[in-house]
This record gives C-alpha cells, structure tokens and sequence, in this order.
C-alpha cells in the first residue's frame, strides 16, 4: 500500500512538474511571438551602389515604428533573376520615438554590376525579415513623371545665378555659395571695368531618379540654353557650357566629368561662352527680356550614350 501511494505521489509530481514545463513554454512562445509582432521596423530610401565588381554599397534610412526597440543584424542583398546574392553583418539599434537612423553598408558580392536590378533586406536580433524598399510612395510620382523625360530631376526652388569676377588668374563666383534667385537676372553693365563681373553664371540642382538604378556620368558638352522670343516669327538665343566649381573659383583649366549616382542630388554650374575642354570663355547674354531656359545633358549612363534635354525654367533677364 506504502508503494503504491509512493509511485502515485511520484507520478502526479513528475505530471505537475511537466504541465507547469508546457505552460511555460508556451507562455515563452507566446511572448516572443507578441514581441516579433510587436517589432515593426521599416527600411526605405534604399539605394543600391556598385562600388566594385565584389562590393555594393547599400545605403538606407531606419526606424522603428512599432512599440520596441530592436537591432539590426544582418543585411542581405540580391539581384533580380541571378543567383547572386551577399550579405553583411551590422549592428544598428532602433528605438522607438528616435530619428530616423541612415547608414550605409557595403556588402560583399561577386559579379555585381551597375545596371541590375538589387532587392535586399534587414534581420532584426528577433529574427524578423525587413525588406530594404527603394522608394517611397511620395517618390513613385517624382519617379512616373521623370519617365516621360528621362532619368533627371530638377529641384526648381535651387535655381540660382552668381556673378562671375576675375581675380588675378582666377575666375570666381561672387557672393558663393548664396547667389540671387536665378529667375531675375540683372547682367553686369560693363564688360572690362577692373573689379567688375565679366559674365554670369547659374547653378541649377538636378537628382538621378532613374528607374534602373544606374549612374550618369555628364561630359564637358553639356550646356544651359534659353530662347527669347523676340517677335511672332524670330526667337534668339544664348548658351553657358558647364564648368567645375571648387570653393566658389571656376576651373577654367580643366574639366572632370560629374558623375550622378542614383538617387544623389547635385549642384551643376553653367559659365562659360565654349566647352571648358576647349577654353574657358566668361559667358553673358546678347539678348534680354523673358527667355524659356534648358538644359542640354551629354554623357553616359551606366557606360552607354547618355543624351536629355529638360525644359527647365523660365526666367527674365536684364540686359544693361
């Protein structure tokens, strides 16, 4: 009887040990898959740059919007219709509230080249997946009309002219880096007063937004053109060829070519009379009045021809 008392004690202790082991556990279940739920991080802005045949520079804007902090691991990145892939290990934490955080990673990678198509992701210490998203909807529209004229977009509130003075062997913008709202212009009086500007120049903002993801790379060739109407049946015109700006001095010497990554902005300035490669000329305006501006763009995109022209602003100038 002492036995069978004693081996039904042992038994419904080892069931009571057992049961309070499965609540446990599925209580422990339950709390991760509440925090994985819990864990909303998203990843957006996400541009994917080859920096080399075995290295993509992914670079990305984190946050957290869900109600726990979290750490990115790992980020893994793919191209569309290939078996390559890579990946590389991180440590970025996120927390609620906090601005968000971006970082650019470089991730090894066999193979990649400029003009595929990437996808990509983050992994979150609690092993969520978060897809790296390469632009937001406010972006998809920017994107849809940059379609219909190309890979360029133009930042029309940046638009600005300098006054362009000769200082010893120097040409410089005067007033750098603030300039004049470039939709007036007021053209120097003279030409050839010691101290008095010689030309003019214009700044204009422009982002690659090209739906391929690949990079452009502009040519001395590239110039500002407008148009001023003059009658019913006779339009003149004036052009500024694209210099290098360095500090405010032109580089009236020498021209790089400007490469535009995708999903960069830049600042390209127009100055000059004839193609810098050639000779660098002070450029004004023969003519006055409302002029239709734009920009002829030459180079190559992702090593191919590369050609756009983009109607871009309409100015008024004063030709004294």
């Amino acid at each position: 009887m002492l036995v069978a008392l004693t081996v039904s004690t042992n038994v419904f202790l080892w069931t009571f040990t057992q049961n309070a082991t499965y609540n446990q556990a599925v209580k422990e279940s339950s709390q991760m898959d509440a925090a994985l739920s819990s864990e909303r991080i998203v990843a957006y802005n996400t541009v994917f740059l080859p920096v080399s045949q075995n290295e993509v520079n992914v670079t990305t804007t984190m946050a957290a919007q869900g109600a726990l902090s979290a750490q990115i691991i790992r980020v893994w990145v793919t191209v569309d219709g290939s078996d390559k892939y890579g990946n590389a290990t991180v440590e970025f934490n996120l927390t609620p509230g906090d601005t968000p955080k971006t970082e650019t990673i470089t991730v090894t990678m066999t193979g990649a080249i400029d003009s595929e198509d990437f996808n990509g992701w983050l992994i979150t210490a609690r092993g969520n997946r978060v897809p790296l998203e390469q632009k937001r909807v406010e972006e998809i529209t920017v994107s849809d009309v940059t379609l219909g004229i190309g890979a360029i977009s133009m930042n029309f509130t940046n638009f600005k002219y300098y006054n362009v003075t000769e200082n010893v062997d120097d040409y410089v913008l005067a007033n750098y880096p603030n300039g004049t709202s470039g939709y007036n212009v007021n053209q120097p009086k003279e030409v050839g007063i010691p101290g008095e500007p010689v030309g003019v120049a214009f700044q204009v903002t422009l982002t690659n937004l090209d739906i391929s993801n690949r990079s452009i790379t502009l040519f001395s060739s590239s110039l500002l053109w407008m148009l001023f109407p003059k009658s019913q049946t006779s339009i003149v015109g004036s052009m500024w060829y694209i210099v290098n700006v360095n500090d405010g001095i032109i580089d009236d010497d020498n021209f790089d070519n400007i490469t535009i990554n995708h999903g960069s902005t830049v600042n390209l300035f127009f100055a000059s009379a004839s193609d810098v490669s050639e000779a660098f000329l002070p450029c004004l305006s023969g003519y006055g009045g409302t002029a239709a501006v734009n920009l002829a763009l030459i180079g190559q995109i992702a090593g191919s021809p590369y050609g756009q022209n983009l109607p871009f602003v309409s100015i008024y100038l004063t030709k004294n």
